[in-house]
């Protein structure tokens, strides 16, 4: 509540006496976590003068939510809990009044306070415990779980134990451990679900321990936790135990297969469940376990080429089984899973054997063809070998050697068809000396040459166009077959043998170098083509032909096209004349047609007009080209064409040409007058002697200029201002014509242009003073008389004074000028000394002083090059009129 304190003052007179405070503060305390409502410290008591007052007390509203005070008593007590760490102080005021006024009468106005410090005190609390009361834990294992205590005494550290208490809930106290300072909780010995050690009168894998922590603040304080462990129940592994020499480093003989066991593995299990038994490692590939645990080989071994992923005969198999269960909390039969539970390393070693080589022979064996016989040991490489053939009337029957066959490779002789072969190995293998092998009785010895043949399917018939020329093949190969696949050779015979060649390796018939091939001179050839193995029936040497075929050559008749000659002069001016001859026969329905093009290739586009055989060659002909086309009808058909074209059409008349590829460049001084030249004449050359050249301007600035149409002189025009400062240069045509077309006839089209650009050469001018004045009064005893200012034309902003040109400024000595000066680059003129009008000076003596001032510019000639200054002067009287003075 808000209170108004009246100052306490015994006024004389007064008939009341105010209660008051014996100090302005005062201190008391309270314990934290004091209960709501409990009094503490003495009463904070007023005086008052007056017996029988009735003095009342009180806090103000925000403190009444933590403390109250006896309304009549000044006693504080608690009204909220407190907290010394949250708030260890708190600073209140405390008001008294007697509810009176001074005079006595009643009022409610307080007459006093006091500031009232209350000091909470730190009192030692109890620790809290947090965790869970139920864990479920697995067998085989210790640990329960850990446990966190919290203090509301931030500073204290905290012990952990198994609380000492015999009490239902802590009756497997002993069966525990706690990290004193970690609060860990677990067993001292794993438990095992299948022999619980519980001795709680509970479901046997159900244990209680309490746990209990104590701080060290004073007193110590502490509290205690119950718990109550379940033991789950886990699968275990099973584990194999045929782990013996036997089982784990095996060795068999190359050659041991799928149907020799190796080993038989066994594995214990303590819930007795089915087990199944797998393979790992770098070789398990090559092996097969049963669900009985036999272990073999996927496939027969040979040392000689191992499988194994060294290459060195050893395999490395890893046997592993599993229940197919996890091995975590669960029930008995735990939860479904592939993870081997228990493996055991095996290493089987395939070793060698001494096994019988093999020699093996073709399948087909041809008389005088070699056969050669091939030798294998899987024991590896062979050296020492020798070698012997024999024969036989039959596969059965007894062999006889055959002299002087005792290598590896034997060709057959005639003595050997329709016979038997076989061949006999000596040799020594990695296993020593002294082996022997003998192939199996070969196949029936075949016959060792067939003659070759031209095929039914052979017609014998080949065609080919008229004109054609040497090299060309004709049709497909005259080509015969051989069954031994023999290199054959062919030849031509006949009648037109001498008319046509032949590839001698592949029977291809082509045309021969020198002979004209015409359908209209013989339209049909016959040649004989002969075929040849070289080889008797034996496969001896020979060259007899062994087949021939007829072959009869037929031309095509060809549409051969016409040709247009062109005969004539190829100058302009003069008449050419076209004719077409066809060598199919007379030519018909004739018409002409004549074509112009830039270019040899073309494209060509029609002359209109020009239909007639001849064509007499106008100027536009002139440096293109001409084509005559002849359309008409042959022995062949209608529809036929023919065309030819000229070369360059020369021209009878040569224009005029400048002879420049770029521009050409002249140059006037600015502020030339008229009529005047610029430069050398711009004059072209013309290879006709005789002709007149005519000349004139054409351009954007031709209207600046004058050009002589005879000789090509460019002149400066009347009207015309060449200002340098205004502009440098101008750009112009000058065109020539010789008043003649490249035919030689009259015309006035323009023959040759260049460009010209006419440059503005810089000269340099004289600068104008722009002050008006040539007279001018100024009072005595001062010195400034006048400002000039001046410009220069040849200056781009017109002024007096830019980056390159300057004007400076000077009085010239003569009449008054001594007694002046003037500003060089300012242009200011003053007199030296301040004229009295009283005591005159200047050389009339009538005070008028005449003065003379010039402007000079640094000016240069010839885009700026050599110095030619320039100037300009102007007179001035100055008058000096009389002051009143002092």
């Amino acid at each position: 509540m808000a209170e108004t304190n009246r100052p306490v003052t015994n006024h004389t007179g007064a008939t009341n006496d105010q209660p008051e405070f014996s100090s302005e503060t005062i201190t008391i305390s309270v314990d934290e976590n004091t209960p709501i409502m409990t009094a503490f410290g003495d009463p904070v008591a007023a005086a008052d003068g007056d017996t029988g007052d009735t003095l009342t007390y009180s806090l103000p509203d925000n403190v009444l939510l933590l403390f109250s005070v006896g309304t009549n008593t000044g006693q504080f007590s608690t009204f909220a809990p407190l907290d010394f760490e949250s708030t260890s102080s708190y600073v209140v005021p405390l008001y008294v009044r007697d509810n009176k006024g001074p005079a006595g009468g009643a009022d409610s106005i307080f007459d006093d306070s006091i500031k009232v410090t209350i000091n909470v005190n730190d009192v030692n609390e109890e620790p809290a415990i947090a965790g869970d009361t139920a864990p479920d834990v697995d067998e085989n294992t210790t640990v329960v779980g850990t446990y966190t205590v919290s203090d509301p005494d931030p500073a204290d550290t905290h012990t952990w134990s198994i609380d000492s208490a015999t009490t239902d809930e802590n009756q497997d106290g002993s069966l525990f451990q706690i990290g004193s300072t970690t609060g860990v909780l677990s067993f001292t010995n794993a438990p095992d679900y299948e022999m619980p050690g519980s001795l709680a009168d509970t479901p046997a894998n159900t244990y209680q321990v309490t746990i209990k922590v104590t701080d060290d603040g004073s007193p110590p304080m502490d509290e205690t936790f119950d718990v109550i462990v379940n033991v789950v129940n886990v699968n275990e592994a099973p584990d194999i135990t045929s782990t013996g020499s036997s089982h784990t480093s095996i060795s068999k003989p190359e050659g041991t297969g799928p149907s020799d066991p190796l080993a038989t593995y066994a594995a214990d299990d303590p819930e007795d469940d089915t087990l199944t038994w797998s393979l790992g490692g770098h070789d398990a590939a090559d092996f097969t376990i049963t669900s009985a645990g036999v272990l073999r080989l996927q496939a027969l071994t040979d040392y000689e080429d191992p499988r194994d992923q060294g290459t060195d005969n050893v395999y490395n198999v890893t046997v592993q089984v599993r229940d197919s269960k996890i091995n975590a909390a669960g029930s008995t039969n735990g939860n479904a899973d592939t993870d081997p539970d228990d493996s055991i390393n095996v290493v089987v070693t395939i070793t060698n054997i001494d096994e019988t080589g093999t020699v093996t022979l073709p399948g087909t064996i041809t008389a005088g063809t070699p056969v050669t016989a091939t030798l294998t040991d899987h024991d590896g490489a062979t050296s020492s070998e020798s070698w012997q053939w024999s024969r036989s009337d039959t596969a059965g029957g007894t062999f006889t050697p055959i002299s002087g066959a005792t290598s590896n490779s034997y060709t057959p002789v005639a003595a050997d068809v329709g016979k038997y072969l076989k061949a006999t190995a000596s040799y020594t293998d990695p296993h020593g000396s002294g082996k022997s092998a003998t192939s199996a009785a070969s196949s029936q010895v075949a016959v060792g040459n067939r003659h070759p043949s031209f095929p039914s399917t052979e017609t014998g018939m080949r065609s080919f166009d008229e004109n054609s020329g040497m090299g060309l093949y004709i049709g497909d190969p005259v080509a015969a077959t051989d069954d031994d696949g023999d290199s054959l050779e062919y030849t031509l015979s006949g009648a037109d043998a001498s008319s046509f060649n032949i590839l001698g390796g592949s029977g291809q018939i082509f045309l021969k170098s020198g002979v004209t091939y015409n359908y209209e001179s013989k339209s049909s050839y016959t040649v004989i083509v002969s075929v040849s193995d070289e080889k008797d029936d034996a496969g001896g040497p020979d060259d007899v032909i062994d087949d021939t075929i007829t072959v009869t050559i037929n031309l095509i008749n060809v549409d051969e096209p016409g040709t247009v000659t062109i005969s004539g002069m190829e100058v302009g001016g003069e008449t050419l004349s076209a004719s077409v001859t066809d060598i199919d026969g007379t030519v018909s329905n004739l018409t002409w047609q004549w074509a112009l093009a830039a270019s040899a290739s073309g494209p060509f586009a029609p002359i209109s007009g020009a239909t007639n055989n001849t064509y007499t060659i106008v100027a536009v002909d002139v440096n293109r080209y001409l084509r005559a086309t002849a359309s008409y009808t042959d022995p062949q058909g209608s529809g036929k064409s023919a065309s030819a074209v000229t070369g360059q059409i020369a021209a009878s008349n040569n224009e005029p040409t400048f002879g420049v590829d770029g521009v050409l460049t002249r140059e006037v001084a600015e502020n030339s007058g008229a009529n005047v030249d610029i430069g050398a004449a711009v004059a072209a050359s013309d290879d006709d002697t005789g002709d007149t050249l005519y000349y004139w301007l054409t351009g954007s600035d031709a209207s600046s200029f004058t050009i002589d149409s005879g000789t090509g002189q460019i002149k400066t025009k009347d009207g015309i201002t060449y200002n340098f400062e205004v502009r440098e240069f101008y750009d112009v045509s000058v065109n020539v014509r010789d008043n003649k077309d490249a035919a030689g006839n009259s015309n006035a089209l323009r023959d040759d242009t260049v460009s010209v650009i006419v440059n503005v050469a810089d000269v340099n001018e004289t600068p104008v003073i722009g002050t008006p004045q040539t007279a001018i009064s100024v009072a005595e005893n001062q010195t400034s008389v006048l400002t000039y200012m001046a410009t220069d034309p040849d200056n781009s902003n017109n002024e007096a004074n830019d980056a390159t040109n300057t004007l400076t400024w000077s009085v010239e000595t003569a009449d008054d000028g001594g007694f002046f000066e003037i500003g060089s680059s300012s242009g200011v003129l003053t007199f030296k000394n301040a004229p009295n009008f009283e005591d005159r000076q200047d050389a009339g003596g009538d005070g008028v002083y005449n003065v003379t001032v010039t402007v000079t510019d640094n000016g240069i000639d010839g885009a700026r090059g050599a110095s030619n200054h320039l100037s300009i002067s102007k007179s001035l009287a100055v008058t000096v009129t009389d002051v009143n003075e002092a």
